[in-house]
């Protein structure tokens, strides 16, 4: 038995020469862009080997699938089999390192040009190679070429050294032993999907760095470019309504010629210093509230008593009644409210890194004018990719599942709304002002298993999301909502002065809250008041 210990280890020794194929060529690209490394942390960027771990071990398993099956396949066969399929799987490793090597000297190349990794974008030029190739001079081409050459020949023999050019033993097996198939199948789409968490992996889940390049470096360009290619929808107008020739006899038509001479004049006013006054900078909160619905803002025309501390927001700020809503999924919402960008109709541009992380946007403009910036979400940042996209808006600090503990990840997404907004309320304790703090929110993502009973806990889909708004809408009162009071004996608010401290006293024993009293403080004979101050 023990003389097919290392047959039995064939999975391990292949995922082993994936994972050093990778690390070489993560090497090659950190030593070969060390201008890029972060000046403030050079060091931060050696991190990539340990954070880009997850995702390679991902790819590995993808490219694993096929000769993985085949070896299974030969156990049930028998002896007969094994020198076929043993000569068809060192085949398909041949070729899926061959392509890799050129794969992943290409990202090199791309990164050179466009500091973005290898993507959908950059495979559209080898539709046409002539034109790729004219643009080469022949030295360059020779250098490609001899380097391609000496990649094989290397890889071959670390792939000899660890893989060796068997995977059977001399001896005939049991077919018993393909018994064990659906373990090793579930052990390969485990780390296929990035482990037992609730969103498949994919980039966000390596990006650890505030520095873009450290995160590029841990990024698999195999399962980047692979990603991409399947991301990548068409742009095919799938809105038109009419003929080109009659779209463009219409625009003819609108022409300024057609219409005669139309002049304009503009008022323009005049701003000076004296005039306008200087403002200061304000800290900003953004609070977006995922799946959250009129239908459950009774000042929206929604159900009545499902939102009553939104209601007392409400009253207290301005509500826009009408307003545009972009996309339909949290990924378009996210960028439509911190980016001003509109939502695509068969795509995210979150998919699109290389283009996402030109794009201005909020964090953005106030990390430029001295804002400090954090961003909180209780679910996990591959959701959506999302966290690909925030780390490229350079908030100073971003939170989420994993910077939650056990205890207070209540829900199947992750952590609840109510442990989400208090922690969000500590982290902006400890921040300088000005600062722009965001929160997003899951409460109210199926299957809404909220920690909580309202009257409307019951079985049915709407019930339970009625009960999860419930629910939002305490989160909001107790994560946000002040806990006691402090006012002097006098004070006085509102139309008139008409809100005093027994109304003070009123409202706040409505909303659980406490209310102290605090006596005068004089000074010379005379009290201390803010205006004397």
């Amino acid at each position: 038995m023990f003389k097919n210990l290392p047959f039995f280890f064939f999975p391990i020794r292949l995922l082993c020469f994936w994972l050093v194929f990778f690390g070489m060529f993560r090497l090659w690209f950190v030593l070969w862009f060390h201008k890029d490394w972060s000046v403030e942390q050079p060091a931060n960027v050696w991190w990539s080997f340990w954070y880009g771990l997850s995702l390679d071990i991902s790819f590995a398993a993808y490219l694993m699938a096929i000769p993985l099956i085949l070896w299974q396949i030969g156990i049930a066969w028998g002896k007969s089999g094994y020198t076929w399929i043993n000569k068809g799987i060192l085949c398909i490793n041949v070729l899926l390192f061959s392509g890799f090597i050129f794969v992943f000297g290409a990202n090199l190349f791309v990164y050179e040009e466009w500091h973005t990794p290898l993507n959908n974008r950059a495979v559209e030029y080898f539709k046409t190679p002539s034109a790729l190739l004219d643009s080469m001079s022949f030295a360059f081409k020779a250098v490609c070429v001899a380097l391609y050459a000496c990649g094989i020949w290397m890889i071959w023999k670390i792939y000899q050294r660890i893989v060796g050019n068997t995977v059977y033993p001399s001896q005939s097996l049991s077919r018993w032993v393909a018994l064990g198939f659906p373990i090793w199948l579930g052990l390969l789409v485990l780390a296929i999907r990035g482990g037992l968490g609730v969103m498949p992996i994919n980039e966000s889940a390596v990006y650890y760095s505030a520095h873009l390049f450290d995160n590029h470096a841990a990024t698999n360009p195999g399962w980047s470019v692979g990603h991409s290619l399947v991301e990548a929808r068409s742009t095919e107008n799938r809105y038109k309504v009419m003929e080109d020739a009659v779209a463009q006899q219409r625009i003819e038509n609108l022409k300024w010629g057609r219409l005669g001479e139309i002049t304009y004049q503009f008022r323009k006013t005049e701003f000076t210093k004296d005039s306008v006054p200087l403002l200061k900078p304000v800290n900003l909160v953004f609070l977006m509230l995922e799946s959250h619905t009129a239908q459950v803002i009774e000042e929206l025309g929604g159900m009545k008593g499902v939102s009553p501390n939104l209601s007392r927001l409400i009253k207290e700020g301005i509500l826009f009644e009408n307003i545009y809503g972009s996309g339909y999924r949290t990924d378009q919402g996210l960028v439509s409210i911190l980016a001003g960008y509109p939502a695509q109709p068969d795509q995210s541009i979150i998919l699109l890194d290389d283009k996402a992380s030109s794009l201005g946007s909020l964090p953005k403009l106030l990390k430029g004018n001295g804002y400090q910036s954090l961003f909180v979400y209780g679910g996990e940042l591959t959701f959506a990719n999302i966290g690909l996209w925030l780390t490229n808006q350079r908030f100073d600090k971003i939170l989420s599942e994993r910077d939650f503990t056990s205890e207070e990840k209540t829900q199947r997404w992750g952590a609840d709304d109510q442990v989400v907004l208090q922690r969000m309320l500590q982290e902006i304790n400890q921040l300088t002002p000005p600062f722009f703090a965001a929160t997003l929110t899951l409460s109210l993502h199926p299957p809404y298993d909220v920690p909580f009973k309202s009257q409307w806990a019951a079985n049915t889909d709407s019930e339970k999301f009625l009960n999860s708004a419930a629910f939002v809408d305490q989160a909001l009162h107790k994560g946000l909502g002040a806990k006691h009071l402090a006012s002097g004996p006098d004070f006085a608010f509102g139309n008139r002065r008409g809100g005093d401290v027994r109304f003070l006293a009123r409202e706040a024993a409505a909303r659980g809250m406490g209310l102290s009293i605090v006596p005068p403080v004089e000074q010379g004979g005379e009290a201390l008041s803010s205006t004397r101050i």
